[in-house]
This record gives structure tokens, sequence and C-alpha cells, in this order.
């Protein structure tokens, strides 16, 4: 049963993931609205340049959510310094304090998954299994579990292909052989493994692949 403290946590994690969700809907609403005007702009200065009223109170919009998700950010960021699991997720290549604090809730006590791939399909990161007959095949993705956390991590595994050689390594292998989108999922699949060492041996990142996983 998650304690009061995990749970403030997890409510503020959600908190923030529920903003940028408005932010993303706002920046979508404004791009509909200047490509109906059939207007092109270069940044936030010329959109305020435009002074269309439906434009300016997006904008408005954006400020206020903007300085909502910064307070946010702030907390997050106090949180997560006085939390050791979310320090140690941190440490993970693509993960900021924001997603180690979600990923930290959402995978609670380690120990009662199984193994790392057990943890990985508690978040629907892997492929769902048919069978006919005697054959049995591979689809797409279970998408079980949070898919806030799941959209979240494949954002994580962008930014890690860029950081880390050794995602970069990994996702280029398995881009080669089953296409781009199947890759990054394969890495927010990598992280979530990479997550479930961390926690369980109570080691940073560079200590889990030193030790050879």
């Amino acid at each position: 049963m998650i304690d009061e403290q995990a749970r403030e946590k997890k409510l503020l994690a959600m908190e923030r993931a529920r903003y940028a969700r408005r932010k993303a809907r706002v920046i979508v609403e404004i791009k509909w609205l200047l490509k109906r005007r059939g207007i092109k702009v270069k940044g936030h200065d010329d959109l305020k340049e435009l002074h269309l009223p439906e434009i300016d109170r997006r904008l408005r919009e954006m400020d206020l959510l903007n300085s909502i998700i910064d307070e946010l950010e702030s907390a997050i960021r106090e949180t997560a310094a006085n939390d050791g699991r979310v320090k140690l997720l941190d440490t993970i290549p693509g993960i900021a304090p924001y997603s180690a604090l979600y990923l930290s809730t959402m995978l609670d006590d380690v120990g009662r998954f199984h193994d790392s791939k057990q943890a990985a399909a508690y978040l629907g990161l892997v492929p769902s299994l048919y069978q006919s007959g005697d054959v049995s095949y591979t689809g797409h993705i279970t998408k079980a579990g949070d898919p806030v956390l799941r959209s979240i991590l494949i954002q994580c595994a962008r930014a890690g292909i860029k950081s880390d050689k050794r995602l970069k390594e990994f996702y280029l292998r398995i881009k080669h052989k089953r296409g781009e989108k199947k890759a990054i999922v394969a890495v927010a699949r990598k992280i979530v493994v990479y997550a479930y060492w961390i926690l369980k041996k109570n080691v940073t990142y560079k200590e889990l692949i030193l030790g050879g996983n």
C-alpha cells in the first residue's frame, strides 16, 4: 500500500504532466489558428506582434502555464534533492528530476517485480504476444499501466540517445533491424530495465554499467 509521502510525490509528478499536456494543447491550437489564417511566424515575439485576440488569449494562457510549470519544477527539484531513489534514477541518461520522480513513484518497491521484464510489462513497454495453434508471434507494445509515464519515457529515450553512446548504439542497432519507432520504444524499455536494477542494487547508472549490466 502506497504511503502518504509517496502519494504526494506521485501527485506532484502527475500535476507536472497535466500542465505540460495543457501547454501542448495550447501550442496545437495556436498552430491551427495560424494555419487557418495562412500566417507564418518565426517565434514567440512575432506572435505578439500579430495583435490577434484569439492568439493573444492563448499567449496569456501560455504565460500562466509556464509560470505554474516553473513552480512545479522547483518543487520537484526540491523533492528530488531529498529523495535518494529519485537522485539515483536521475543519473540515467535522458532522465530529468521530473521523469525520475514519476518513474520512481510508479515503480514503487521494485522488489514486487520478479525481474526487470516484469517491471517493463507493468509499464506497458513489452510487446504483446499472440498465439495461433503452435505458432507464437509478437505485436505492438501492450500499453498497460500509465500512458503519461509511457509518453515521458519515450521523450527520455529520445534525449538519452543524444547524450549517451551506449544508448545510441543500442538504438541504431534496433533501428537498422526494426525501424525508428520500435527502436525508440526499445530504448524506453531499456531505461526501465536500468531503473529497475539501479533501485534494486541502490547504485547510480555509471556504477551499474561498470558492474557489467
